[in-house]
């Protein structure tokens, strides 16, 4: 039996009937200084106490859209209840992976499977493990299903998805601040990092404010605008100066940093695009190097000699 090549892209949830308890043992939780993990003594514990946390995030208004909205997509994407693709982690992050398939004999021929899970960190006391889950449930709930195999962004538009696009992490963020107000009440938008997005007047999170600070890279706007240069001058559908396709980048105080690659999110999203873009292009020159090796079948050699061409200016600066 020919064996299937596998190939991964990973791109940087709950039925709330699936469990049935009483959460009124999970108050003294909320209140809670301590890591929320250390206080499950198994895996069913902390199935339970997450599950606890999406019936709070439920208690607020766009929190229960939120987590009936995330429930429904996990059954009708991914076929399973949403407390499933929940686990405890050193951090907070929703993986959502794209799996392709192919074999030896007919590399032409291709299948994909679309997975994605949620993290949540145990070193977080209950409370703001609850806002982390929120903003986690965001991403899951309202990022566009992508494939990049078939349609892979200019880093300019990746990188626009992953700060402000649908479900990114601008939308997160809000998302995470706007169940803490509703929660905890008004003076939770004083604390942490929602405080430095506030419209006073409205008394709400504004989000122009919130796309201007994930855009505010302090020391490191040089090292972006000439990390977007670089990318500009590899293609030629970026003529210009990587200044002109971001203009809300400044040098202010950065407070926004991503957990994943220690840095701020548009540099962390130039990370995340490299990566993708080489595992996809490594895994193409192995389909093109199967296709070659296959006699008798010219219209599949023709089909690959195109496709080669196209990777090849795709992933001109990727090792083969």
């Amino acid at each position: 039996m020919s064996k299937a090549i596998a190939s991964l892209i990973i791109l940087v949830f709950i039925s709330v009937s699936t469990i049935s308890s009483s959460f009124a043992q999970y108050e003294d939780y909320r209140s809670s200084t301590m890591p929320w993990s250390k206080g499950a003594k198994n895996q069913k514990q902390k199935r339970q106490l997450i599950h606890s946390m999406l019936q709070w995030i439920s208690e607020s208004p766009s929190g229960k859209k939120l987590v009936t909205d995330a429930d429904k997509r996990a059954l009708s994407i991914y076929k399973k209840n949403l407390l499933d693709l929940i686990s405890v982690s050193n951090a907070s992050v929703t993986d959502s992976t794209v799996l392709r398939r192919f074999y030896a004999h007919s590399p032409h021929q291709v299948s994909y499977e679309y997975r994605s899970s949620i993290f949540l960190s145990g070193d977080l006391n209950y409370a703001h493990a609850t806002i982390d889950l929120a903003h986690e449930l965001t991403h899951f709930t309202y990022k566009p299903l992508v494939n990049p195999y078939e349609n892979f962004d200019h880093p300019v538009d990746f990188i626009r998805k992953v700060i402000d696009g649908q479900g990114g992490e601008v939308d997160a963020f809000i998302k995470e601040c706007e169940v803490g107000k509703e929660l905890m009440g008004e003076e939770f938008l004083s604390q942490g990092l929602c405080k430095h997005f506030v419209d006073q007047k409205l008394k709400s999170i504004d989000r122009q404010k919130v796309i201007k600070g994930f855009y505010a890279l302090g020391e490191y706007k040089d090292q972006f605008l000439l990390a977007i240069d670089q990318l500009s001058r590899n293609l030629s559908t970026l003529p210009e100066s990587g200044v002109n396709y971001f203009p809300s980048v400044s040098n202010d105080s950065t407070y926004l940093i991503s957990s994943a690659y220690n840095l701020p999110y548009p540099l962390a999203a130039i990370e995340e695009f490299q990566k993708i873009k080489t595992n996809i292009c490594r895994s193409e020159w192995k389909r093109i190097s199967m296709a070659q090796r296959i006699k008798g079948d010219p219209e599949i050699r023709y089909k690959f000699r195109t496709i080669s061409s196209d990777i090849q200016s795709k992933c001109s600066d990727v090792k083969n």
